[in-house]
């Protein structure tokens, strides 16, 4: 069977959806299987919460023998106002951890932050907090991503309309993982 497991907060877990099956993880896993027949073994251990760190801490040991790693974290690195080098050293050491853990020809896909600035769910006030914290952590994300060549899945601003958002207006719907789905097949 082939492996993916996923790691990271409450968007990767599929806070909010209806039912598991809108998730990115089992439509990754649901399309993969239907591209090769293989079997799927998939293991979410992604948190709502979470921080780079706290992946880090808590959720890396699932990836043991993975065949497919995703990480999707940075939305509450950027919420928590998190320092850059502590961000870019948690997810740098996760991402090499990853590597260690996984199988030897592992693919690994980290899922980029969304500018939360423009989520319909976030009081008005709070957005001029959020945007330069989201964008510096997606400045981090671009870089360690490119320093240890694992692809990034970038969620542009632009895409970010109201319909890909879950009936909180902050965490992604089951369009907004269809999307994400879409995205990271591209980088398997």
């Amino acid at each position: 069977a082939l492996k993916i497991v996923v790691v990271g907060d409450s968007s990767s877990a599929g806070f909010r959806l209806d039912h598991a099956e809108q998730s990115s993880a089992r439509r990754v896993a649901r399309a993969l299987h239907l591209r090769d027949g293989s079997a799927i073994e998939l293991r979410c251990a992604a948190r709502n919460g979470a921080t780079a760190a706290d992946v880090l801490a808590d959720q890396v040991e699932a990836v043991a023998g993975a065949d497919i790693v995703l990480i999707g974290v940075g939305a509450n690195d950027a919420k928590d106002r998190i320092p850059s080098d502590a961000v870019e050293e948690s997810l740098t050491e996760l991402i090499c951890r990853v590597r260690e853990l996984a199988a030897s020809d592992a693919r690994i896909v980290l899922v980029g932050v969304p500018d939360l600035s423009v989520a319909p769910g976030l009081p008005w006030l709070a957005r001029a907090v959020v945007r330069p914290n989201v964008r510096r952590v997606a400045r981090i994300q671009q870089r360690v991503a490119a320093a240890l060549g694992v692809p990034l899945v970038p969620v542009p601003r632009e895409e970010l309309t109201p319909d890909i958002f879950a009936v909180d207006g902050f965490h992604p719907g089951p369009l907004g993982h269809e999307r994400i789905t879409a995205k990271v097949l591209t980088h398997l």
